[in-house]
């Protein structure tokens, strides 16, 4: 019988589990479907999620390498090259 109850409280914790997960999704979704809908009006041209998430990271890895920050030559030159294959990636 114990064992019973143990089930079904860790298939009840599951279900809460999945929708958290799900409202985290949601919430993450939210500012990136806004920024594809900024993108789409400032290209003229349609923009997907999966697109402005390539752009965010070729963007990210840009500024990381060019603004001044304590790091060697080789890792400016990883996140440049990480920027090129994103932008290549999106277009």
């Amino acid at each position: 019988m114990k064992m019973n109850n143990e089930i079904s409280i860790l298939a009840g914790s599951g279900l809460e589990t999945n929708n958290v997960v799900k409202a985290v999704k949601e919430s993450v979704k939210k500012p990136v479907k806004a920024l594809a809908s900024y993108y789409s009006q400032v290209l003229g041209e349609p923009v997907s999620t999966v697109r402005t998430a390539w752009l965010l990271g070729a963007q990210a890895a840009f500024f990381a390498a060019v603004l001044p920050a304590d790091m060697s030559a080789v890792v400016r030159l990883a996140l440049l090259a990480c920027a090129v294959v994103c932008f290549r990636r999106q277009s």
